[in-house]
């Protein structure tokens, strides 16, 4: 299973890198590192490193930033681990009508998400 990593705060740059690095086992097939900097709000670093079981394609590759949508024009970044073994079901509930959905499968997952607003998140 994948390893996903994240810091708040203050910290050496080479932090996350170090951090991801440290969990490589768990994921030999991809990493990625990014910093998250939002004007008067803690900076946030999320890591990944990825094992590429169904999905071999780049579209796996994470963090992944979702762009900014609604009025706010807020983006989203997360990073996640695990599998959603419902997700046929979760993806014809969660597309809208008439739209393709772009991924072929969503996992069940940990996740650290985190919004230009700052707000951080986790879940499991």
């Amino acid at each position: 299973m994948c390893g996903i990593a994240g810091v708040q705060g203050s910290f050496p740059s080479d932090l996350l890198k170090r951090m991801t690095d440290s969990v490589a086992h768990r994921g030999p097939d991809g990493e990625g590192e990014l910093w998250i900097d939002v004007p008067n709000e803690t900076q946030t670093g999320l890591g990944h490193r990825r094992l590429a079981i169904i999905d071999l394609s780049s579209a796996g590759c994470q963090p992944m930033v979702l762009p900014p949508s609604g009025a706010a024009g807020a983006s989203i970044t997360l990073v996640f681990n695990g599998e959603i073994y419902n997700y046929r079901n979760c993806a014809r509930n969660w597309r809208p009508r008439g739209t393709a959905s772009r991924r072929k499968r969503i996992r069940r997952c940990s996740c650290i998400c985190t919004s230009a607003t700052g707000s951080t998140r986790s879940t499991a």
